[in-house]
């Protein structure tokens, strides 16, 4: 369970009380859903789910003739 004297059980970033209340995230695993990214980074950096293994970050492509940026989804 969560150590009650350590805020941050899993040491990801998020307290014990945003992954429980806020995110739905598990406080004793860095990596909820065992995609390879930390709870926190998913949160914070990625803005991606932290619960969701295949939800992926977008990718910017450049498209030379057009010299513009857009983004897609690579899974």
């Amino acid at each position: 369970g969560c150590d009650p004297l350590d805020p941050d059980s899993d040491d990801d970033g998020l307290t014990d009380g945003q992954e429980i209340l806020t995110y739905g995230t598990n406080p004793n695993s860095a990596d909820s859903d065992g995609d390879g990214f930390t709870d926190y980074d998913e949160v914070v950096n990625r803005h991606t789910n932290p619960n969701d293994p295949d939800q992926t970050l977008p990718v910017v492509v450049i498209d030379e003739p057009a010299n513009f940026a857009r983004k897609v989804w690579v899974p």
